[in-house]
């Protein structure tokens, strides 16, 4: 292992550790690390306090309060543009206290709260990583059996992106993945990718920022391929996006790998 790879590796690991973000494989939505621990340290708390007798577990509401911190965060991120809080659904609803129409004893919480506290989970980290993305693939299991860096062979693994959206039919993307770490005690294991690349048969696309997200998770601390910006005309030869090598480190027992764009454009 050399000296680069160790530094990236142990802080990713360590950072990682330290995130404790669980598993969600289940979820169909890609999040971000940062995002979700920034509202994990400002708004929930509220949120949990003031709203969970109606939006958590048992309520019959938006799961903005649920004791699943992930579920919590995805439901209010739906209810809030940053960029205009005072439309944005969360701030009317709290401006109606619609929850009198529920139960007039809860208290609800301010709209001044609510501001305070939202605006501290966009400044907290929210604020690095909120983003849409264009496309999103299906996942694909990685495979136990993936070559290790001690043997110094790399596995392949594709993903038809016509899968995911059918006007991608015939557009294929491809890389190279090795089991760096397999993981001991509270560390987790980790995998060195390379050589994304993508092709097309019948279509000319334009993408922009990969990413690849781990159990429908992404951290910008391990993320070497976010400025990426390529051009794949029809019928060409492969493309190849980036020469870097990518350490990604592992979110459970079975990890599942989706493909990520920020932007992508069908010509």
């Amino acid at each position: 292992m050399n000296q680069l790879f160790r530094t990236r590796f142990m802080a990713s690991a360590l950072l990682f550790s330290m995130l404790n973000f669980g598993s969600v494989s289940a979820r169909s939505e890609v999040i971000f690390e940062e995002g979700l621990r920034s509202f994990e340290k400002t708004y929930y708390p509220l949120l949990m306090a003031r709203c969970a007798q109606c939006h958590g577990d048992s309520g019959p509401q938006i799961p903005h309060s649920s004791s699943d911190v992930v579920t919590a965060y995805t439901s209010a991120r739906s209810l809030i543009n940053f960029a205009d809080l005072q439309n944005s659904r969360m701030l009317k609803m709290i401006r109606k206290r619609h929850w009198l129409s529920e139960d007039p004893s809860v208290s609800g919480m301010t709209e001044d709260e609510a501001r305070t506290a939202i605006q501290d989970w966009w400044n907290a980290g929210e604020s690095a990583v909120a983003t849409k993305f264009d496309f999103v693939s299906k996942a694909q299991v990685i495979p136990a059996n993936i070559h290790t860096m001690a043997e110094g062979l790399f596995s392949s693994m594709q993903w038809d992106l016509g899968d995911s959206d059918s006007r991608l039919a015939g557009c294929v993307f491809g890389l190279e993945i090795q089991r760096a770490f397999a993981g001991s005690g509270q560390v987790p294991g980790s995998y060195r990718i390379r050589s994304p690349r993508l092709i097309c048969a019948k279509q000319s696309i334009a993408v922009e920022s990969l990413f690849l997200s781990i159990n429908d998770s992404v951290a910008t601390y391990e993320n070497l391929y976010d400025s990426i910006s390529a051009q794949v005309p029809a019928n060409s030869s492969v493309v190849p996006l980036s020469k870097e090598i990518m350490i990604s480190v592992s979110r459970g027992a079975i990890d599942q790998m989706k493909v990520v764009f920020r932007k992508l454009t069908i010509q």
